[in-house]
């Protein structure tokens, strides 16, 4: 590289300075851990923590997630672990057993590693994790929400910011800093650094939705509309993820006011209880949100048909029985939207 620094590394640098100087505004953090699968984006993410790390005294942990898919998977998580190393962070790779749940291998895979990158976290006493997620991520996330026909939430993307819980109860704050970083510049970064990245074959198999939308859509998408197509549609999630947090917050205050709680014996929310024209005189976008609110503080989670069905009991009362939906029972009586806990719960 001779005196002058890559401009892509500089770039990475000044991403992750900022995150971690918000991080260590807002709390005590000793520690840091990155999520570490030895791409390119979370290698680059490696080497621009490390850097920036050192300046505010935090110890650089690299947590190395190995789901045992791939028959090499041991050797690409042991060559990413000693990558992380050399670079001076304190490296482990995680072996995870993918337990297939109804939900995917995608997407099975996905929460297994984050709980297992949660629990690690707690296991070296940090509260601060980071991935690589980039805009082109938070691109293909996109469009695969607005192909599913999905709302804002969905649309808003992957969060830069969100909460993990440990197996032990305790709350990991993730930080996603290279969202506004692109793959090419991932990559130049790492050729700069002279560092070797993994290609996850996976993400060229195309019975996976994501790798269909990254090397057939988007290419697509980028030859008739431009090359700006990842940037304008990572900027439709962060001005989504704008109105979200709004429409949540707006949802949480008209929640607080109009909920009533019932516990059982061990305290545990067992049913939530709305006057109807408490619910009915608010906008569709908060009311659908007040009932998949009350769902969830029972443990349950709603799908769209499943929160429509619930609000027809308001907005198209003419007698309906009582919904049974997984988890819980709803019902409408005398001026009343009832919720109530029973069975087994769905996972989502």
């Amino acid at each position: 590289m001779g005196g002058n620094l890559d401009h892509t590394i500089a770039k990475l640098r000044v991403a992750v300075r900022r995150a971690l100087a918000d991080a260590v505004q807002t709390a005590s953090h000793h520690s840091v851990v990155v999520g570490l699968s030895g791409g390119a984006d979370s290698l680059a993410l490696t080497a621009a923590t490390v850097f920036e790390a050192a300046k505010l005294e935090l110890q650089v942990y690299c947590a190395v997630v190995d789901h045992a898919l791939q028959s090499d998977s041991a050797t690409v998580a042991a060559t990413a672990a000693a990558t992380a190393t050399r670079m001076g962070a304190v490296a482990q790779v995680l072996p995870v057993n993918v337990r297939h749940t109804g939900e995917g291998l995608e997407s099975a895979a996905r929460t297994q590693r984050y709980q297992a990158l949660a629990d690690f976290c707690d296991a070296v006493g940090s509260a601060l994790l980071l991935t690589g997620h980039t805009e082109d991520d938070q691109a293909e996330q996109v469009l695969l929400a607005l192909a599913r026909g999905s709302g804002v939430q969905a649309i808003a993307g992957i969060p830069p910011r969100r909460t993990l819980v440990s197996s032990g109860g305790n709350e990991i704050t993730v930080l996603r800093p290279l969202l506004r970083i692109t793959r090419a510049e991932t990559e130049a970064a790492c050729r700069a650094a002279g560092l070797a990245w993994w290609d996850d074959p996976h993400n060229r198999e195309e019975r996976f939705l994501r790798a269909k939308v990254r090397h057939h859509v988007l290419p697509v998408l980028r030859e008739h509309l431009g090359e700006a197509v990842s940037v304008n549609l990572a900027r439709t999630a962060q001005l989504a993820h704008a109105d979200a947090a709004a429409l949540q917050e707006l949802t949480e205050r008209s929640f607080a006011a109009a909920a009533q709680l019932r516990r059982d014996s061990a305290g545990q929310v067992s049913g939530v209880v709305f006057a109807v024209p408490d619910v009915q005189q608010q906008p569709e976008a908060i009311r659908n949100r007040m009932i998949r609110r009350a769902a969830a503080a029972l443990g349950c989670y709603y799908t769209m048909q499943q929160t429509a069905a619930v609000a027809a009991l308001i907005t198209s009362w003419n007698g309906q029985k009582p919904l049974d939906l997984p988890g819980s029972r709803v019902s409408r009586l005398r001026g009343e939207l009832i919720f109530e806990k029973t069975g087994t719960i769905n996972s989502q």
